[in-house]
């Protein structure tokens, strides 16, 4: 099973999705759509995730892309599954903390969404410890990330998870990145 875990502001990826999809034909793949200006929404989601992946017999890739890699983090740390996460959000959440109190419009389809009071302490409780390891998980850097500090991550992480660099944004469809076919193929 793959679980897919999309940004802020965002919902999954179609052309992620299709990716997946081509290369996993035999999975499930499971992509909710979350609000992560709603804390009752992320933690009703988030649970629901954590206990349907612990109820699976095999398996199980998490993959997120920007704060999405924040809770697949999370998810890997409760569950012991494999992440493998693109450009994540895992420590500074300013951007957020300047949305507080705000309703924005989603940037991938039409729909709006206020972000709560707060949120970005909230988010603070999926942080996990730098130390956490798990066999198998990656983290993909991009040289051009003008929204999440990259070397932040870089430095606290790279002693304990395999970092690898690619070309490009912030935002970037997955299927774009070298080798990671291969990577998820293992």
């Amino acid at each position: 099973m793959i679980v897919y875990l999309h940004g802020f502001n965002s919902s999954p990826n179609p052309d992620d999705i299709a990716f997946l999809k081509k290369i996993f034909p035999d999975d499930k793949i499971i992509y909710p759509k979350i609000d992560y200006g709603d804390k009752e929404n992320i933690q009703r989601t988030i649970k629901s995730l954590e206990n349907h992946i612990c109820s699976i017999c095999g398996r199980t890739t998490i993959i997120g892309k920007s704060l999405g890699g924040l809770f697949a983090r999370y998810l890997s740390f409760k569950t012991g599954f494999p992440y493998i996460v693109f450009n994540p959000c895992l420590y500074d959440f300013k951007t957020m903390k300047d949305l507080e109190g705000q309703t924005i419009k989603n940037y991938r389809d039409e729909e709006y969404s206020t972000i709560e009071n707060n949120i970005s302490e909230y988010y603070k409780f999926f942080q996990v410890n730098d130390e956490y390891s798990c066999d198998y998980s990656i983290i993909y850097l991009a040289d051009g990330d003008d929204i999440v500090d990259n070397e932040t991550t870089r430095k606290r992480l790279s002693k304990y998870v395999d970092i690898r660099d690619f070309h490009g944004k912030h935002s970037v469809y997955i299927g774009s990145i070298e080798g990671l076919t291969e990577e998820l193929l293992l």
